[in-house]
């Protein structure tokens, strides 16, 4: 695939574009050195992006217990301030495709991370509930800069043989930033108070600044979608558009929304008196951070290694329903009545399943984005992820609610993937798509 950079400067519009061809096959030395330059402009991306993610990440640990220090009246402006960043991205993410077919990705990214560091700065200056809320809109304006800016860039980067690799390093590194941001800002609250952890934050991301400025490629998103239109496109209405768009929903909801908001939930009802680990007590709600923080941890090595594998096989599709499979059965059996030790290996069984099928989704969007319209299914399919991750928490806590709610909960969960899976098996799964 070609890469679309510019002859001169480092702004972002140049009338001539340098157009480089891709290299021929067969020289192993040229190969080699267009591997090593994708994966440096993915993992440079993905790096940016974890930066940013520092001090929203942070929110989520720190703000339940600091809100007043911070103007807030009361926990229910916390939930909405956490989440509005979420809804934002609905309508945003549709102008922020179509912003990115008339800019270079470098100009969206350094507007993301300017973006990014102003509202985390202003969490540390700014008090009061209102104020809070235009910041929470900057950073979910960032956010959806950030997230399409990533997925354009493997889009532009890999090959067909490379999707399922770049995109799990892409998706692997930019999560250390939710597990940094969370370990580090909870600590650090601690020991220096909220406003200065908070700040820090805010002057590491205002130096990525810079970073994302000089180092980021400058190419066109739209040069190459002017590539696209001489070929042979799928409808952007096939049953290939659609059940991506569907399953990534799905997996959002169920990964992001409802394990996210509910584990520790599920653990609490089972073990209200805590957890027992080597003579110690641990809280329901400790055990479950240390359960999420795992697949944090393991997803930098795991998800290129599932991407990778996926690349290598005839079909990644037959990879994806596998874990489809996974994922019902453990959703179905997580709010069974389970000894402790099984208990938490289903619940990691469930941690892999979502660093796999968040990995192989991804992927399998790139590869029906190439066959229809990169900007226009990639933007949708992103916007059905904050959707999912959205609406997640709100179900699952209308269901809570009810008498044996959580096992409800869990049980729609595994209902819902395996609708998925039918959707993926019926009619039967194609060749895997370039």
């Amino acid at each position: 695939m070609s890469l679309f950079f510019y002859r001169k400067g480092v702004g972002f519009y140049s009338p001539t574009p340098n157009i480089i061809e891709p290299k021929k096959r067969g020289n192993k030395m040229d190969d080699d050195h267009s591997i090593t330059m994708r994966d440096r402009n993915v993992v440079l991306i993905s790096l940016i992006t974890a930066v940013c993610l520092l001090g929203n990440s942070m929110l989520y640990i720190t703000l339940p217990l600091y809100w007043q220090e911070v103007g807030l009246n009361s926990l229910w402006e916390v939930g909405l301030l956490l989440s509005v960043n979420r809804f934002v991205r609905l309508p945003l993410n549709a102008l922020i495709g179509w912003f990115y077919s008339k800019v270079t990705i470098r100009f969206g990214l350094v507007m993301a991370v300017t973006f990014a560091a102003i509202a985390t700065l202003g969490y540390g200056i700014f008090m009061g509930f209102w104020i809070w809320l235009v910041l929470r809109i900057f950073w979910g304006t960032a956010w959806s800069l950030l997230k399409l800016g990533g997925f354009f860039t493997v889009l532009m980067e890999a090959e067909k043989d490379q999707r399922g690799r770049l995109m799990g390093k892409y998706n692997g590194l930019h999560r250390l930033g939710d597990f940094f941001g969370m370990l580090f800002g909870g600590v650090l609250a601690g020991i220096l108070g909220f406003r200065y952890t908070i700040f820090l934050f805010g002057l590491i991301i205002a130096l990525a600044i810079p970073v994302t400025l000089f180092s980021v490629p400058k190419y066109f998103i739209s040069e190459h979608v002017k590539s696209e239109s001489r070929e042979f496109k799928s409808n952007i209405f096939s049953l290939s558009v659609v059940r991506i768009i569907i399953g990534g929903l799905i997996i959002a909801m169920l990964f992001e929304g409802v394990i996210a908001s509910t584990l520790s939930l599920l653990l609490i009802e089972k073990y209200q008196e805590g957890i027992w680990v080597l003579n110690f007590t641990i809280t329901a709600a400790a055990m479950s951070g240390f359960l999420q923080g795992v697949r944090w941890l393991w997803e930098p090595f795991l998800a290129p290694f599932i991407g990778r594998r996926s690349d290598k096989m005839a079909s990644r599709q037959s990879l994806f329903i596998s874990f489809l499979i996974l994922g019902t059965v453990g959703f179905f059996i997580a709010p069974l009545r389970l000894p402790l030790p099984v208990l938490i290996v289903v619940i990691l069984i469930l941690m892999l399943t979502a660093t796999a099928l968040v990995t192989l989704s991804d992927s399998l969007a790139s590869d029906v984005a190439k066959l229809t319209s990169s900007v226009k299914i990639m933007t949708i399919y992103t916007i059905a992820l904050d959707l999912g991750a959205a609406i997640g928490p709100i179900i699952a806590y209308q269901l809570v609610i009810l008498p044996s709610g959580l096992l409800y909960t869990y049980l729609l969960g595994s209902f819902l993937l395996f609708m998925v899976f039918v959707l993926w098996v019926i009619p039967p799964i194609t060749k895997k798509m370039s």
